[in-house]
């Protein structure tokens, strides 16, 4: 796992490509491993003692996937999404993932800027 982030008290799998990284769906896969490794709950309890930013450890995990800005998609990007659009339809994904987002980083002003270039949210009927 590249980054445990926190938003909004909800544990965050953080997993960055760079330009001259495998894929995106490496990327994903491995990211996956990670939300279901902490959808424990001893990993749970773990991630509340541990990081007191954690405070809303019972809600599914959410996964960023982030990748180099450039004139060319990284590799298996488009394959990637339309595969988290699919697992996220999927109800017995809700209880351990909230959303996957694609997140594209470019660098400006010594200063990292994010966009969003795809999102997949777990179907609220199968919270």
């Amino acid at each position: 796992m590249d980054l445990l982030l926190c938003r909004h008290g909800i544990p965050v799998v953080g997993e960055i490509k760079a330009k001259t990284d495998v894929s995106m769906f490496v990327a994903l896969i491995q990211a996956l491993a990670y939300a279901v490794e902490l959808s424990s709950k001893s990993q749970r309890q773990r991630l509340e003692r541990t990081y007191k930013e954690l405070t809303d450890i019972k809600r599914p995990v959410e996964i960023y996937l982030i990748y180099e800005e450039s004139n060319e998609a990284p590799v298996l990007l488009q394959e990637a999404q339309e595969i988290t659009d699919a697992v996220m339809k999927e109800a017995t994904c809700s209880a351990i993932l909230g959303q996957i987002a694609f997140l594209s980083c470019r660098v400006q002003n010594c200063e990292p800027i994010f966009t969003c270039a795809h999102l997949s949210k777990s179907e609220p009927d199968n919270q």
